[in-house]
């Protein structure tokens, strides 16, 4: 039986605090978000260190004093964020940051099987260029000239390249990137 409980402020039942969940639950992203999100998440960390590079790269580096609460949120980030060479610069990579976590956040949230997901993984240049050789090897296999282990093994080495290739784009511009998340990604082909 529900009772209002005066330690939570909130109805439990058995002390233990009742959640609406239906309240607390985020909304599924729309099909652009999602869209959007599946590219961004491979191309968006390129995008964002070329565009760093053009607005910051020439600056002379000014001396910065951190304040605490100008790094609060990014504690796990320090290492890159001190590399900021002046105020403005500090707020494009914390800028960098949050919208890497809205993407992961809206991927998160998303079905693999949405069509968005789908889609975008049809449009993702790297798909195109290796689903070429794919299809290639799907003709062979029709008209007989290779078998199934045989089309299987081509694909699981296409499947390992586009991983590679993949992998080598995002992860080393990716400042959420951890070599766990790395790991998984190359272990998903």
């Amino acid at each position: 039986m529900a009772e209002l409980n005066p330690r939570f402020g909130k109805q439990t039942i058995v002390g233990v605090p009742l959640t609406n969940y239906s309240q607390t639950a985020k909304a599924d992203p729309t099909f652009g978000e999602n869209f959007l999100a599946q590219l961004g998440y491979t191309y968006a960390p390129l995008y964002g260190a070329v565009e760093e590079e053009l607005r910051f790269g020439n600056l002379k580096r000014k001396k910065m004093a951190f304040e605490l609460e100008e790094l609060s949120g990014y504690e796990d980030h320090i290492d890159y964020l001190v590399r900021a060479k002046n105020n403005e610069h500090l707020e494009y990579l914390k800028a960098q940051i949050d919208e890497n976590r809205k993407r992961r956040d809206i991927i998160g949230r998303s079905n693999w099987y949405a069509p968005s997901s789908l889609i975008a993984g049809i449009v993702d240049p790297l798909n195109i260029t290796f689903a070429l050789p794919v299809f290639g090897q799907l003709g062979m296999l029709v008209r007989g000239g290779m078998t199934l282990g045989q089309a299987a093994k081509a694909g699981l080495k296409g499947g390992a390249v586009y991983a590679g290739a993949s992998e080598g784009i995002r992860a080393p511009f990716d400042e959420l990137n951890t070599l766990v998340n790395h790991l998984s990604m190359l272990y998903q082909l």
